[in-house]
């Protein structure tokens, strides 16, 4: 059954009115569709940082030895 179809008697006109007009509006569709987009992407971090962490914390502490054994032998200090 198409929706715009004036041989529509399945309620009264303000009714079918109100349904068609909801149906045709698409004011707010492109902000559900960032929404949407946001979540996945933080998702997608959330999945990344849960896989990657503990390698990335790994190589962070290797990094930060490395300066800090430069710091030591040249003097400099934090």
């Amino acid at each position: 059954m198409n929706i715009t179809d004036s041989n529509n008697t399945s309620g009264s006109p303000a009714t079918d009115s109100l349904v068609v007009r909801f149906v045709r509006d698409t004011r707010g569709a492109n902000l559900v569709e960032y929404i949407m987009l946001v979540g996945l992407i933080a998702i997608l971090c959330i999945v990344a940082f849960r896989q990657f962490g503990d390698v990335v914390e790994k190589k962070i502490g290797q990094e930060k030895s490395a300066i800090d054994a430069i710091n030591a032998t040249t003097g400099g200090g934090g």
